[in-house]
């Protein structure tokens, strides 16, 4: 009969046995992430692309502000803006004026319809759409996850945004836009991808400073643009919008 320190000895050896394939296995994962994200770098292996930068943008009855706001990007050399229109479905005017402002732009500019992509039709459809992570609630000791954040909304558009006629090869920079948004260079006369040219390869994405501008004292919108009545704005910027490398973005949204 075999002695129980014998059994112990070899019941032992299986569990570090097991342990040590269960290392080699974290090991090599690790070993083919790295090479994976080595070969598909673009600081190793630079890709071709049709433009610089595609931006998205969430709209819900904002007709009467987007026109100024694609065109002052545009100027500032993004490439393609795709407005993913969240206005209600039996809104037929304000779906209409936004298509024929998009219209004017031509190519550059492309109007997807965003309603449909509600938080119940996730539930029920599973689209890889709606698989974005949750953002926790308010509160320091906040546990709980809410469905209905605008952060989920963001990552719904911004996938949307990613995959849709292989952006993600199409365009080196991605970045998701508010409709209330600016971005502007120091030099007027410096586009966007001038700037951004100027950074290395390595660097994988950006923060953007925001700063805030609030309402300028108005109670009402006043006659004229959004760039000549909102001119004040804080002395400090407290936020930032994020900008990435395409060929880097392995879970957009997220």
């Amino acid at each position: 009969p075999t002695s129980r320190k014998s059994k112990e000895g070899k019941e032992i050896s299986h569990v570090s046995r097991i342990k040590y394939l269960l290392k080699c296995c974290v090991l090599l994962s690790i070993c083919v992430y790295f090479t994976i994200s080595w070969t598909f770098s673009e600081s190793i292996h630079v890709r071709e692309y049709e433009g610089n930068i595609v931006v998205g943008v969430i709209v819900s009855k904002e007709s009467s502000y987007i026109e100024e706001w694609l065109a002052h990007h545009f100027y500032y050399g993004i490439d393609k803006i795709v407005i993913f229109d969240d206005n209600h479905p039996n809104d037929v005017e304000e779906k209409s004026k936004m298509k024929s402002i998009c219209d004017l732009f031509g190519e550059r500019c492309e109007i997807m319809d965003f309603n449909q992509y509600d938080d119940v039709a996730c539930i029920l459809t599973s689209s890889y759409l709606c698989s974005s992570s949750f953002a926790p609630t308010v509160g320091d000791s906040a546990t709980s996850y809410s469905a209905l954040t605008p952060t989920r909304r963001q990552g719904m558009a911004m996938k949307e945004l990613y995959y849709h006629d292989n952006n993600f090869q199409r365009y080196r920079w991605v970045m998701m836009f508010d409709v209330d948004e600016f971005m502007v260079t120091k030099d007027i006369h410096t586009s966007i991808p001038e700037v951004l040219n100027l950074l290395p390869p390595e660097v994988h994405a950006v923060h953007v400073p925001r700063q805030n501008f609030g309402t300028n004292n108005h109670t009402k919108r006043p006659p004229g643009t959004v760039r000549l009545n909102y001119c004040w704005a804080e002395k400090k910027i407290k936020n930032s919008k994020g900008m990435a490398r395409s060929s880097e973005v392995t879970v957009p949204g997220t």
